[in-house]
This record gives C-alpha cells, sequence and structure tokens, in this order.
C-alpha cells in the first residue's frame, strides 16, 4: 500500500513539475504564480466555448459506450448503457491517479456489476485502445498530408532531420532486433521452468482464453456499418473539442480547421505521455504546435490549460466521481468468476 502511495505520488509529481517547467518557460514578466496564471485564463475565456468543449467530450464517452456494448454482444454479453458509460468515466479519473490503470480500472468496474469475466471484459477495452491506436494513426497521416510543409519545417529546424537521419546505421536496428530476440528467448525460457508449468500455466491460460474471445469479439461485430459510424464519432469529437476551443480566445478564433487538426494530433501525443491525463506534456506539445501558426507561448499556453483543466480536471473528475458515487446505487456486485 504504501509502495503504491508513493508511486502515485511520484506520478502526480511528475505532472506537476513538467506543468511548471512548461509554464516557466513561456512566463512573461508579470509576478502571477501558476495558481493566478490559471484563474487569470479561464477569466479571459469565452464561457460557451468551454461548455461545447466539455460536452463534446462527453457526447464522445456515449459514441464509445455505445461502442463497447456492440463489442460485447458477440459473446452473448449485453451490458446496460449506464454501467458501460460509468465504467468509461471511472477509467478516465483513475487514469489522472495511476499511470495505464484506466484500463484495469474500467474492466474491474464492468466485471464488478455485470455478468461478464473480468478477462473478457479486458480483452474488449484492449480492442477498444487498439482501435483508438490505429484513428491515432489515421488522424497522423491525414495530419502531415494535409500540413507536410509546416511540420517537416519545423522538425528540421529544431532537431535537424536530415543530418539524425543519415546519422542512422545499420548496427543501431542490429543491436535493437538482438534485445527483442533476447526477451523473446527469455520469455520462452520462463514458460519452460516447473515453477511456471505448476505455479502459473493454468491461470495464465485462463486469462490469455478470456483475453482473446474479447480482443477477437470485433470479428462478429453484428452491425458493423454502426460501428465504424461510431467510431468515426468518437475522433471528430475528438478533432472538435481542439477546433472549437480556439473560439474561447480572442488570440486563437481566426485559426481554420486544418490548424485544429495539427493541434489535435500533437495533442494527443502529449496526452500519451506517463504523466496525470498528459499534464505538461499536453501543454508542451500544444504550445509547439500552435507555434507553426505564430501563435505566441503565453496564449498557446493559456490554450492549453484551458482544454487540460475543462477536460481532465474538471470534467473527468466531476463525473468520474459522480459514477463512483451511483455505481453501487444503481447495481447489485455480480459473483465473482464466470
Amino acid at each position: 500500500m504504501v509502495r503504491q502511495g508513493a508511486r502515485i505520488v511520484a506520478f502526480i509529481s511528475l505532472g506537476l513539475i513538467a506543468l511548471f517547467l512548461v509554464y516557466k518557460s513561456q512566463q512573461s514578466d508579470t509576478d502571477q504564480n501558476l495558481l493566478e496564471r490559471l484563474m487569470s485564463d479561464f477569466q479571459q475565456a469565452r464561457p460557451p466555448y468551454l461548455i461545447m468543449m466539455s460536452a463534446a467530450f462527453m457526447l464522445s464517452n456515449i459514441l464509445r459506450a455505445l461502442r463497447w456494448q456492440l463489442m460485447l454482444r458477440p459473446m452473448g454479453i449485453s451490458i446496460s448503457f449506464f454501467n458501460a458509460l460509468a465504467s468509461i468515466m471511472v477509467a478516465y479519473l483513475t487514469n489522472l491517479v495511476i499511470p495505464r490503470a484506466g484500463e484495469i480500472a474500467r474492466a474491474t468496474t464492468v466485471a464488478k456489476y455485470e455478468d461478464i469475466s473480468f478477462e473478457k471484459a479486458l480483452g474488449t477495452v484492449v480492442l477498444d485502445r487498439l482501435l483508438d491506436l490505429l484513428c491515432l494513426l489515421l488522424v497522423g497521416m491525414l495530419t502531415v498530408l494535409l500540413a507536410y510543409d509546416l511540420i517537416f519545417a519545423y522538425f528540421d529546424r529544431h532537431f535537424d532531420l536530415a543530418s539524425r537521419w543519415q546519422a542512422m546505421q545499420a548496427g543501431k536496428l542490429l543491436f535493437m532486433v538482438l534485445a527483442l530476440v533476447l526477451v523473446l528467448a527469455a520469455m520462452i525460457w520462463f514458460t519452460k521452468t516447473q515453477w511456471y508449468q505448476h505455479k502459473l500455466k493454468t491461470r495464465v491460460n485462463v486469462f490469455v482464453a478470456g483475453l482473446w474471445e474479447g480482443l477477437t469479439s470485433i470479428r462478429n461485430i453484428q452491425k458493423p456499418a454502426l460501428f465504424l459510424l461510431y467510431s468515426f464519432g468518437i475522433w471528430f469529437l475528438y478533432f472538435y473539442m481542439a477546433y472549437i476551443l480556439f473560439g474561447a480566445l480572442q488570440a486563437t478564433a481566426h485559426l481554420h480547421w486544418i490548424a485544429g487538426l495539427v493541434v489535435f494530433f500533437f495533442g494527443s501525443l502529449g496526452i500519451v505521455f506517463p504523466s496525470p491525463g498528459g499534464m505538461g506534456s499536453y501543454h508542451f506539445l500544444a504550445i509547439e504546435s500552435l507555434s507553426l501558426y505564430q501563435i505566441d507561448a503565453t496564449t498557446a499556453f493559456t490554450y492549453a490549460n484551458l482544454s487540460f483543466f475543462t477536460i481532465q480536471v474538471f470534467t473527468i473528475i466531476g463525473f468520474g466521481v459522480l459514477s463512483l458515487v451511483l455505481l453501487p446505487r444503481f447495481n447489485k456486485p455480480q459473483p465473482s468468476i464466470k
């Protein structure tokens, strides 16, 4: 318990340090501290755009819950819409505290209140994340295609891509391949040990079987067109959140939808970083992407604060805590085992 608490504190501290460093790097000559700066940022924002952004986020979660229901039906499992949505909000809330634990929390929560094993639930959650990864790659390709000159000019200016590419040697690639082979060999050796055969094999097989069933449920989706529509809707709303927020500030209100796509994509990469909801890393990448459109660092930091705290703090904490409160009131825990 103490060790887990220490990890949580370290995780949150990492995010706060990253946020503070980004803040200091663009701090103007004013004497505002970080908290005063946050208050100032929200005071100058236009509230309707923050509300629309939060609403778009919650609508994306509604679509994700509906898509999750479709993913479970091929296994003969039907879960309530409320439990699906509440489990998703609990997952987001967990990710703000414990790195990458949201997926486990989501599967655990739905297995607690629905007639589904943890393994099968986790399989569909992993599938959900793999679909997100695929969508992010597609968004990245579209972003590069539409803003090729700006993006590559930026990277070449800051990282000297040409010389770095030439400096890459086959030896480095060979080292990576050998390291991967060694890891795989160690895993194979471990599965041959008596301890694994007698202590873990049966449990691992049961876990993997349930995980695989959930993961492959997409093969038998009953309404593929609706499934694709939900997937497109989720990611369109993510883009819309980044774009609509431009209107909250006078200095960014003129930016077009391609700029929104650029900020959305690079901001998404920042959220993937292991800090609370991308705290600090999201700010940095949002600032850098807005610099492509001559938005100064101070304004860009304000934009990043509005986005991060509206969604990651106010919306997620609000609906996440509400979900934790309402779940046990609307459900009875299911017997474990399935």
